[in-house]
């Protein structure tokens, strides 16, 4: 019969509940911090790791799932969460241990968290970072006219191999076309079909249809709005419209971060770029608009803006001088793809934003 060995252990400390050390820290990251040094002490490589069996009273959703994710682990390594009030933690290595003596698996995790301050309610916490990455499910809406309730749905499995491996990624994407009542609620469609602990990204194509139904639900279903007002037909107009959603969901602008190379090649120039009084931009409104709104609200000054129009920025002037060139711009696909490893409230761009509005 095989035998189950543990090879490498860590744990965190203990701290006093509700004032100590990890006071608030979820349950989550306190687990995959842990988990993340066993792993490194052990040797393996983390692609290695076939699963993670976790205890957890405390916890809503899969916490060993999160927490090898944080830890470092690769998508393709599993996780297991098991609730018995008491030595859930023990019982855990055991399943584990037995999971290896059985043949099941040559290498796992078996663990236990809690947290005291979440005890009775909290979930365990969530730590943000994690949403930050792995998406898995890509569903495309398209709206079509007509007063005929339909959906149509079409499911595609991409399948990646991995270099080197025998295990393989998948990846879904669902295309659904909504006719009638259905498109006017595309929220209730959705809901179902959204990956639990995962994060929710929309990438609304055009001007949203501000205050309508539609996308009332789809912000209350999404975590990050994606967006490029460069698409929108009423800038800077639309950008008040736009304000009044950064309290309910986070939102991202391709157009914005489209300019991050000019807006570096602007902050060289400090400190005398602290005395601008006019800027230039040959490029598109949307992008000229945020820079000056991006200048405006860090240096806390007025700041006037002329603009010769063009497919993507291709130059900038401050106070009638050149402002370098930064190289070739990125690729739509680029820019989308970063904002995908983005979860939280962009200060920066909300700011822009409200200084557009304010000009206004």
């Amino acid at each position: 019969m095989r035998q189950a060995v543990i090879v490498s252990y860590a744990r965190t400390g203990l701290a006093k509940a509700g004032r100590g050390g990890f006071n608030n820290t979820p349950s989550m990251t306190m687990l995959g911090h842990a988990i993340q040094h066993a792993v490194q002490r052990s040797g393996a490589a983390p692609a290695e790791i076939e699963d993670v069996i976790a205890g957890c009273v405390a916890a809503s959703g899969n916490v060993a799932r999160a927490a090898g994710l944080l830890a470092g682990l690769p998508v393709t390594t599993s996780g297991m969460t098991l609730n018995r009030a008491c030595s859930s933690g023990l019982n855990a290595i055991a399943v584990a241990a037995q999971h290896i003596v059985m043949g099941g698996a040559d290498i796992m995790v078996g663990c236990g968290v809690d947290s005291i301050t979440f005890q009775g309610g909290g979930g365990g916490g969530r730590d943000e970072s994690l949403l930050e990455r792995h998406p898995a499910r890509t569903i495309f809406l398209i709206p079509e006219a007509g007063d005929e309730v339909r959906i149509e749905a079409k499911v595609e499995l991409n399948d990646y191999q991995l270099h080197g491996m025998s295990r393989e990624v998948l990846s879904e994407v669902i295309e659904l076309r909504l006719q009638g009542s259905a498109a006017r609620h595309p929220g209730s469609v959705v809901l179902p079909l959204l990956v639990s602990d995962l994060p929710v990204f929309c990438r609304w194509r055009g001007e949203p249809a501000w205050g309508s139904g539609e996308l009332d639900e789809i912000v209350a279903v999404t975590d990050r709005l994606v967006i490029d007002s460069s698409e929108w037909k009423r800038v800077p107009a639309a950008y008040g419209q736009l304000a009044a959603l950064f309290g309910r969901v986070a939102v991202s602008d391709i157009a914005f971060s489209r300019t991050l190379p000019w807006r570096r090649r602007l902050a060289e120039l400090w400190p005398e770029i602290g005395t601008i009084d006019r800027l230039r931009v040959e490029g598109p409104r949307a992008d000229a608009e945020l820079v000056a709104g991006w200048l405006r609200a860090r240096l806390k000054r007025e700041i006037t803006l002329t603009r010769r129009d063009a497919a993507t920025v291709t130059a900038m002037w401050v106070d009638g001088v050149p402002v370098g060139s930064p190289g070739d711009p990125l690729g739509p696909s680029e820019l989308l793809s970063a904002e995908l490893d983005q979860f939280g409230r962009d200060r920066v761009y909300e700011a822009a934003v409200g200084a557009v509005t304010h000009v206004r």
